[in-house]
């Protein structure tokens, strides 16, 4: 399913905020989440966009935030918008679904208090660029 893929791309990316990590992670947690061929196909790319645009999405984060101080944000939730902001400027899945996904890891990783402060920033976001 993708929402294992999705869950393997957390958490290399969380991994990412600590240490340098290894391709090997990708490949132990794939693995170990059985992943299939084309979920480990959709994961590489959901991951290397992500990474590839972490800068752009770190600053659109910022902003939306509405002067809370991203070092501040948790680093699930950042996560979290990571993988959902990805996919909604990618375009492949409806934005409903990309947001709905990004919660379930926010819900099944962060704190209750969390899943309103992204639900939040995914609206703004959506929003603010007219997405329908």
């Amino acid at each position: 399913m993708r929402k294992d893929a999705r869950e393997v791309v957390f958490k290399v990316l969380y991994s990412e905020l600590y240490a340098d990590v290894s391709e090997e992670l990708f490949s132990d947690l794939s693995k170990e989440a059985d992943l299939t061929e084309s979920e480990v196909t959709f994961a590489c790319s959901l991951l290397k966009s992500s990474r590839e645009k972490k800068d752009v999405l770190d600053g659109i984060i910022g902003e939306l935030a509405n002067n809370y101080d991203l070092k501040r944000i948790y680093p699930t939730d950042k996560c979290a918008l990571y993988i959902g902001l990805t996919e909604i400027m990618g375009g492949e899945v409806p934005y409903i679904v990309a947001i709905d996904e990004a919660l379930s890891l926010c819900k099944k990783y962060s704190t209750p208090e969390s899943l309103g402060f992204v639900n939040g920033i995914f609206a703004e976001y959506v929003k603010r660029n007219k997405i329908a």
